[in-house]
Parts: C-alpha cells; sequence; structure tokens
C-alpha cells in the first residue's frame, strides 16, 4: 500500500509471538502473562466447580515491547 511504517503510521500487536520480532520492520507488541492468567483461570473454575465463592483475581501486568513499529509522534 506504500505507507511507511513507522514514519506515517505507528503498528502495534497483542501477545508478543515470537513473529513480531522476526518481521520487518519488527512488531510492536503488548505482552501479557498468559501462564500466569491461565494458572488464575484454571483455579477460579475449579474453585466454583466445586461450590466455592472466590473473589475476581487482581488485574495482572503487562509490558509493552517497543520495536522498530512505532515511532514517537512529530
Amino acid at each position: 500500500m506504500g505507507i511507511d511504517i513507522p514514519k506515517e503510521v505507528s503498528i502495534t500487536g497483542f501477545d508478543d509471538m515470537w513473529l513480531a520480532s522476526n518481521i520487518t520492520p519488527s512488531l510492536t507488541t503488548v505482552r501479557t502473562p498468559q501462564q500466569q492468567m491461565g494458572a488464575l483461570a484454571a483455579k477460579y473454575l475449579i474453585a466454583k466447580l466445586n461450590g466455592e465463592e472466590v473473589p475476581l483475581p487482581k488485574p495482572l501486568g503487562i509490558e509493552i515491547i517497543v520495536r522498530e513499529s512505532c515511532a514517537p509522534p512529530f
């Protein structure tokens, strides 16, 4: 399409898949704690299936992985 990334538009992906760092330009992404999310979801589900009252977990942290697909605004 002839769009210069990141000069004309910045692009951000989600989940920091292995491909993000191996394409050109490398993709800025949001990294989520997938293993921790899965473990908490499993604990929550098992507790609910056992009839337990379970509070929702606290929000988990994320990390922004800045690569070549983003530039500061001009």
